[in-house]
């Protein structure tokens, strides 16, 4: 498995680009020979693959993609996925022990296997999973020289592998063969030394980054109080190709790469590069974010999640919170640089990557997982269709506090008072004509009583619904993961999930409810888990399944 370490690094990373700023980086060595799409508006569903098995958590081991294709961990095996169709081309397995994918290059898929604390690189041909090679870490990691692989994670360019070894050395490999084609010593842009070990018989880190783009190996030296310097070479023969004198920092620094363009920033300051040396953007990351360096695949840049309603790992929808109710959602920006609003995903889940123009999405299933890829698209938009609300009418979303008769609240208890939550008439960032979410409370105060609905989400039509409810419930919490404890999931009938959900700090049950109705996905939710809250919340989600199931019109009762 990955080390805590390196998911503390890569974490950290992840969450920071999830803050930054997207743009558009239609630069340079951009093909522009191409006319631009149709400004996208939209994402449908272009294909989607579903693993046998749950997949390891995304924060801790993520699948790998490139633009053509897919490598899915499944603990032992990988499986490879054509990400053009959406068709398995292959099933690499490790050799007795986990098998990470980390990436592809020179059409070869790489794999860090972890049978152990020293662990290897393996090389699989991806048409046939056969396993090309395999080199395991060297031991002489103090030696001063010598093309040993330290076992870190190799920089994946196109031309092939490179990776670091002993000695303080780069060394590119032969993708099929693992022939060392190149060696050199990491370059004097690191003048400050070596930082001092972490520990007894832990190798010392080099005071540099490295990152790689679509042709070269990038390195950004970090000595504090020093010049920072760029250099970028070919991953082809190791050459030098440019180099930059950027300035002195003193606090923070860091580079992030993409196929075509290398962002660094330090301090207060950003710079962004193209592959090829040109500067294309500089400024003050106060003043404006520092970008990160997403590049144009298939004429259209999608974006990650970047609203409140995405999930990551086990982090679910939280009835009864309309910040929190809708799916992921990402921005579209062409190639002309023209950015959408946010449009949803038709599913719930967790970001995964981009292939080419694709948006691949990871979504926990009852018995399984499922990748979901989403294609841009240009739609028709009219002002009472926003396409953030998938194209839905403003009007098709029901009132929250009008969605239970009023026989009902009379058989639950004699004196409930509606209360309305007039932030959720907001959702995705479009105002809706009645609240979204409704909390409904007794006047005698107890908390065994209190009871919430939610509109969650009004899709195109029912099977967008049920595609998108089933892949938001958290079928796949784990407490080992540090993530949410969710009791079994009983489905009484079809359309209608009760469950237990525990979150907070201190993990306290509340009961659940997750219901399908036509077009609409409804959630149900208790202030506790006890033996009232439950009965309620399953009655709860009985009557929305029976008055508004089967695809009737969401009307709402004229007289209470």
């Amino acid at each position: 498995m990955t080390s805590p370490r390196t998911r503390r690094v890569r974490n950290a990373a992840y969450a920071t680009l999830l803050t930054l700023t997207l743009l558009v980086l239609a630069v340079a060595d951009g093909d522009r020979s191409r006319e631009p799409l149709e400004r996208p508006n939209a994402l449908e569903v272009a294909w989607s693959f579903r693993t046998p098995g749950r997949a390891l958590d995304t924060a801790d081991t993520p699948a790998a993609l490139n633009d053509s294709m897919l490598a899915i961990p499944l603990g032992e095996t990988v499986s490879i996925v054509d990400a053009r169709d959406g068709h398995r081309l292959s099933t690499p397995r490790g050799a007795g022990g986990a098998l990470e994918p980390a990436g592809f290059s020179g059409g070869v898929l790489f794999g860090m296997a972890r049978p152990d604390a020293e662990g290897s690189l393996n090389a699989y041909d991806p048409a046939t999973g056969k396993r090309l090679w395999r080199k395991t870490a060297s031991r002489s990691r103090q030696q001063k020289a010598g093309n040993g692989w330290t076992g870190g994670a190799p920089l994946l360019p196109d031309p092939g592998p490179v990776v670091e070894t002993v000695g303080g050395r780069l060394a590119g490999l032969e993708p099929r063969t693992g022939e060392v084609r190149w060696s050199e010593r990491i370059p004097a842009v690191a003048s400050c030394g070596e930082v001092a070990p972490a520990g007894p018989g832990l190798p010392s880190y080099p005071p540099y980054r490295i990152g790689a783009t679509a042709r070269y190996v990038v390195l950004l030296g970090e000595c504090p109080g020093h010049v920072a310097q760029l250099q970028v070479r070919d991953a082809q023969d190791g050459s030098v190709v440019w180099q930059k004198r950027l300035a002195k920092w003193r606090e923070y620094i860091r580079i992030d790469t993409s196929r075509n363009a290398i962002v660094t920033s330090w301090d207060d300051d950003f710079r962004v590069f193209t592959e090829a040396g040109k500067e294309y953007a500089r400024g003050k990351r106060g003043r404006k974010p520092a970008p990160s360096p997403e590049d144009l695949s298939g004429g259209v840049a999608v974006g990650d999640a970047n609203v409140a309603g995405a999930y990551v790992g086990d982090l679910r929808w939280s009835v009864g919170d309309a910040r929190l109710q809708g799916p992921g959602a990402s921005a579209l920006t062409d190639r002309e640089g023209r950015r959408s609003p946010s449009v949803p995903w038709p599913v719930a889940g967790t970001f995964v990557g981009r292939s080419g123009d694709l948006l691949i999405v990871r979504s926990e299933e009852r018995y399984g997982t499922r990748y979901t890829a989403l294609r841009p698209r240009h739609r028709t938009v009219e002002a009472d269709r926003p396409a953030a609300l998938g194209g839905t009418e403003r009007t098709d979303w029901p009132d929250a506090c009008r969605l239970l008769r009023a026989g009902l609240l009379q058989k639950l208890g004699t004196d409930y008072v509606e209360l309305p939550v007039r932030s959720s008439r907001t959702v995705m960032g479009v105002e809706l004509p009645h609240p979204s979410v409704c909390r409904f409370a007794t006047e005698s105060g107890s908390d065994d009583d209190i009871f919430s609905v939610t509109v969650r989400w009004v899709a195109p039509d029912d099977e967008a619904a049920r595609t998108y409810a089933t892949s938001g419930i958290p079928w796949g919490c784990d407490p080992p993961l540090g993530g949410c404890v969710t009791a079994q999931i009983v489905t009484p009938r079809p359309g209608v999930h009760l469950y237990t959900y525990r979150t907070g700090l201190k993990q306290s049950p509340v009961a659940h409810a997750t219901v399908v109705a036509g077009r609409h996905v409804f959630g149900v939710s208790a202030g506790n888990d006890g033996a009232r809250a439950r009965w309620l919340v399953g009655r709860v989600a009985t009557h929305l399944s029976d008055l508004y199931g089967g695809g009737r019109v969401m009307a709402a009762p004229a007289v209470r």
